[in-house]
């Protein structure tokens, strides 16, 4: 019967952990720095560009952000549908969305950006699996386990020379 030889099984988890963590991190830092900045920018616009600029911040939207997704249950889900098939259905007809509809774009916009902000959350989450899993791997090598009773065994002298020197300073 084989024996499992755990560290590789800790240092395949670090690299998987660590791996996810990178994908969802660019993923949401993506969308942080390039997409939801030029849609707040297109939705700031001057009012003689504001149709062309509202139809490319939808388009820009219509995508969602992977935490975003818009055929998920939630509360909000029935009201994005609408808003969706609202907008879908005038950029089909060739009609420009109106200085009116700009709150419906924010709706969506602040869907994308609560799903940005999850999706760095997880990626932070994957990075502390990761962390665990090196300590496991470096304690399994025994690495970790020389570092710890290093550090003990330096606490326990300087506990004992302070220990010394309140005696010397009593007497």
């Amino acid at each position: 019967m084989k024996t499992i030889i755990d560290s590789k099984l800790y240092l395949w988890f670090t690299v998987v952990c660590l791996g996810i963590c990178i994908i969802l991190a660019g993923v949401s830092l993506y969308s942080v720095i390039f997409v939801e900045n030029k849609v707040q920018q297109l939705l700031m616009v001057e009012e003689t560009e504001q149709a062309m600029s509202y139809n490319e911040a939808y388009i820009r939207l219509r995508n969602p952000q992977i935490f975003a997704g818009y055929d998920f249950f939630d509360v909000e889900d029935s009201v994005i549908k609408k808003i969706l098939s609202y907008f879908d259905s005038k950029l089909s007809s060739d009609e420009n969305i109106e200085g009116a509809d700009i709150e419906y774009l924010y709706m969506l916009l602040d869907r994308r950006i609560s799903g940005s902000r999850l999706g760095i959350k997880t990626s932070a989450f994957f990075l502390i699996l990761s962390i665990g899993g090196l300590l496991a791997f470096l304690y399994e090598r025994r690495t970790l386990h020389k570092i710890i009773s290093k550090i003990c065994a330096y606490f326990v002298r300087l506990y004992s020379y302070m220990k010394n020197m309140r005696k010397k300073g009593t007497n």
